[in-house]
């Protein structure tokens, strides 16, 4: 866990990819590179909430945990899969992996799908292959990364997320201008999220 592997600010620094001495203007100033650190938390098991506000665990509980993919590769879904992207842990059931995929550069990665439409041109494109990672603490989405959202009036969408202009609402963009913008319900609408990490384009 992130207490025992990194019990240093000089190790902390390396991980989130800053210098030692912006580390500790973030701490004197009480800001920092929010995305970076959630995404280091995520992976290591830290509970965010934790973190933020001192209260609760300071590790996920076994059902925060995001999926771990098998020796065999990160799996490439069909969208049926998606179903359960909703529940604490995400079950692949193998019927459901088109392929497996051995990506090093691809860290704690849940699946990977084949992107349709085009919503989401020139930043991806149909037919990429996207690799995504379950996310379970929505309170800390990073506004304007791309995610993969499981919705339940539009289906399986990939989208930038920002806050909505009425509370308890997301803001979706599109990358093409020829897309508008829409606003969902987070709790009514969306049951399941995951960000967007990574691609890979065929030419």
């Amino acid at each position: 866990m992130l207490a025992t592997e990194m019990p240093t600010a000089a190790r902390l620094s390396e991980a989130l990819d800053v210098p030692t001495s912006v580390l500790s203007g973030w701490r004197k100033r009480g800001i920092g590179n929010y995305p970076s650190l959630f995404a280091l938390c995520e992976s290591r098991g830290i509970n965010i909430h934790w973190l933020m506000t001192g209260e609760g665990s300071m590790l996920q509980s076994s059902t925060q945990v995001a999926h771990e993919v098998p020796n065999g590769g990160i799996p490439l879904v069909s969208v049926e899969a998606l179903g359960g992207l909703g529940n604490a842990e995400m079950v692949i059931n193998e019927r459901d992996v088109l392929d497996r995929y051995h990506v090093p550069d691809f860290k704690d990665v849940t699946f990977m799908l084949y992107l349709k439409g085009e919503s989401m041109a020139p930043s991806y494109m149909a037919g990429d292959l996207i690799a995504c990672r379950q996310i379970h603490e929505h309170r800390f989405i990073m506004w304007g990364r791309a995610y993969l959202l499981a919705t339940r009036s539009h289906g399986i969408i990939v989208k930038r997320l920002f806050p909505g202009t009425t509370p308890g609402h997301l803001t979706c963009r599109s990358d093409n201008p020829a897309y508008p913008s829409f606003e969902v319900p987070e709790q009514d609408e969306i049951d399941g999220l995951a960000l967007v990490v990574g691609l890979i384009r065929i030419d």
